[in-house]
């Protein structure tokens, strides 16, 4: 197969380098993941960005959008804007056109946005299944009524993210993600940890995507705030934690890579029912009702003195699972 990624959105130009040296969002990441593995079992694989000016050649072709005339693809993947599959029906007519929607689905233009899709007949490719129910909730409300043959397909977990060595420090937990996702929720209840003889000597640590401005704790005792780091930095972190602790009742995960990948790590989470994340809990215990302060602080303070949930990642995160995935939605 030959296969075109379009992506139109991204803030910045990212290729197989940036996961490692660069701070960068999961969705971004999950491409660079994709793409690269579908190279590596013998596809032709290009990803295209609007922002792109230089091109890169690897196992993978990142290139600017004006580069690729030339590429004849079989199937062509683009990312969050479904207008785009317009454009892409004119320029590669004889292609499978595919819909990767990775962001909550708002009123906001999507009335055209479901009629691209059926005009162009592409496949939207949702990330979790409450992603899914959740366009289909949005395409009644606007009483849309075309066909939306829609598949689901994970966010990918590397083969090799697995629990090691790593001493995990009872005093230590974070947050990792946008300050969007309840950040301040999380600050308000860690600032009681103080009163709690059992919770003073417990440090959070907090780091973004890098698109992001970093929230001012300067003020909070015991936060450290490494503002944008690295993925293999915020995996360390992690590793070494008692438990990831977001306390996010606000802002829904259409996916939650971060607590998929603190699972693979063997360290539980922390947050509330909301969005996918009931699709990405190893335990029931990484649940907690965000709003009762005294739920939160019983529950971390079980965890540092007896016992904390013993988690894994869910097999068909792994990318291997999910690049099948990937196969059976370019045959459908």
């Amino acid at each position: 197969m030959r296969i075109l990624f379009v992506d139109p959105t991204t803030p910045h130009p990212y290729d197989s380098n940036t996961l490692l040296t660069t701070p960068m969002g999961g969705t971004e990441a999950t491409v660079i993941r994709i793409a690269e593995g579908l190279a590596a079992l013998g596809n032709v694989v290009r990803v295209t960005q609007h922002n792109r000016v230089v091109n890169t050649t690897g196992r993978v072709e990142y290139t600017s959008f004006g580069s690729n005339a030339d590429f004849n693809p079989t199937h062509v993947v683009v990312l969050r804007a479904p207008l785009v599959l317009l454009t892409a029906k004119k320029q590669y007519p004889a292609a499978k056109l595919h819909l990767w929607c990775h962001d909550l689905f708002g009123t906001q233009g999507w009335s055209d946005g479901f009629k691209a899709i059926v005009e162009t007949n592409a496949i939207p490719v949702l990330v979790s299944n409450w992603h899914k129910s959740q366009m289909y909730d949005l395409a009644r409300s606007l009483k849309f009524e075309g066909t939306l043959a829609a598949r689901v397909v994970f966010n990918p977990v590397s083969e090799d993210l697995m629990p090691d060595a790593t001493p995990v420090d009872m005093d230590k937990i974070v947050f990792f993600s946008g300050p969007h996702k309840g950040l301040d929720r999380t600050l308000d209840v860690f600032k009681q940890f103080g009163n709690f003889k059992e919770l003073e000597n417990v440090k959070l640590y907090i780091a973004n995507p890098g698109y992001f401005e970093s929230k001012d704790t300067s003020g909070i005792s015991n936060v450290v705030n490494l503002g944008a780091v690295t993925h293999s930095t915020i995996l360390g972190h992690v590793r070494g934690s008692l438990c990831v602790f977001h306390l996010n009742a606000v802002y829904p995960e259409t996916f939650g890579l971060v607590y998929a990948e603190s699972n693979a790590v063997g360290t539980p989470f922390l947050t509330a029912r909301v969005g996918a994340v009931e699709e990405i809990a190893d335990h029931p215990a990484e649940f907690v009702d965000v709003g009762d302060n005294k739920a939160v602080i019983d529950r971390i303070i079980e965890w540092r003195t007896v016992d904390r949930p013993r988690v894994r990642v869910n097999p068909a995160f792994r990318l291997s699972r999910v690049l099948r995935s990937w196969y059976e939605v370019f045959k459908a």
